[in-house]
């Protein structure tokens, strides 16, 4: 199967907008993450897996998978929100970031959560760091101890 082929999972209930934790379980039946790419499994094989990444390459330049919420209703996810969703357990409430500026480059040590709060484009770590210096010049005494 071509990988930048759209592949439509007919799911017995609908998908929301913003999965959780249930809809994870229900995923991991049927999709599975290994080195940067995500696989369908395949029930009917005899191997049970399918050895071609699934999704297709969006306008934008990022591997998505369109999924069927009802009939002729579609939603379209990002491969790295899903990746992220299935290592974390959390859908991403931030932008997820790629470290190395590669959009196809999905392993989960290459993402990050992003900030998109004012100003824009900077990592969670960074905010922090900084929040930290702002704290210790002008109020020390509000930091924990």
């Amino acid at each position: 199967m071509d990988a930048k082929k759209v592949l439509v999972y007919r799911f017995m209930n609908t998908i929301p907008k913003k999965p959780n934790l249930d809809w994870l379980k229900y995923f991991k039946k049927y999709i599975y993450y290994k080195h940067g790419n995500l696989y369908s499994l395949n029930l009917r094989s005899s191997a049970g897996k399918n050895k071609t990444p699934i999704g297709r390459i969006n306008s934008s330049g990022y591997y998505t998978i369109v999924f069927e919420r009802n009939r002729g209703n579609y939603i379209c996810i990002k491969n790295h929100h899903l990746i992220w969703f299935l290592n974390t357990g959390e859908w991403p409430s931030n932008e997820i970031d790629h470290i190395n500026r590669d959009k196809l480059d999905n392993r989960i040590e290459n993402l990050e959560l992003w900030n998109t709060m004012q100003p824009s484009g900077q990592r969670i770590e960074d905010k922090i760091e900084y929040a930290l210096t702002i704290l210790q010049f002008y109020a020390p005494e509000k930091l924990v101890k």
